[in-house]
């Protein structure tokens, strides 16, 4: 009968526990930024033509930010999902079959100028890419487009956890707003 109440008492306790300011504060500290990032990152295309690289990135960024990672395997297939949909984020391997990253998205800038079926975001806001590639950072610049700022470079010549700290770098600061570099 005692260790029946003591283990009523117990759970009343927890109950209390999980309410108290102090605990949320406390949870909102240690996994709240992960929430944050995700709830403000919505849809993420990843341009790679590699499917092994694409497949674990795609699966990684979801389970981590629940957020919408469309995969594009070339850059005629990346231009339609353009076409098809508004991106929070594009990252872009530079070495694509066909058009080289810079090519791929002056084409689709040229592109969308002529598609009547363009989702409006296009128009109100520049889409933040992050080129994703083994060439040298120097080698990968991309012209700002009416439609794409370029904002920075992840090598992939470094270790998975450290391209997936890196993408999360750039999702924070889409959600605090990009400035070109």
């Amino acid at each position: 009968m005692k260790g029946q109440a003591n283990a009523a008492q117990q759970r009343i306790s927890n109950e209390e526990l999980f309410k108290s300011p102090m605990f949320r504060a406390t949870y909102q500290q240690m996994f709240g930024r992960r929430n944050q990032l995700a709830s403000k990152v919505k849809r993420i295309l990843l341009i790679e033509d590699d499917i092994d690289m694409s497949e674990v990135l795609q699966l990684r960024l979801k389970k981590m930010y629940n957020c919408n990672v469309d995969v594009a395997a070339d850059p005629f297939e990346a231009m339609n999902k353009m076409v098809e949909g508004y991106y929070d984020l594009i990252i872009l391997d530079w070495n694509l079959p066909v058009l080289n990253g810079e090519e791929t998205l002056l084409r689709a800038d040229q592109a969308m100028a002529y598609e009547p079926s363009l989702p409006i975001e296009w128009d109100k806001n520049e889409v933040p890419v992050v080129v994703f590639s083994s060439s040298d950072k120097e080698d990968c610049k991309v012209r700002k487009t009416k439609h794409f700022n370029y904002v920075g470079h992840i090598s992939k010549a470094q270790p998975l956890n450290k391209i997936l700290t890196t993408i999360a770098e750039f999702i924070q600061r889409k959600t605090a707003g990009f400035r070109s570099i």
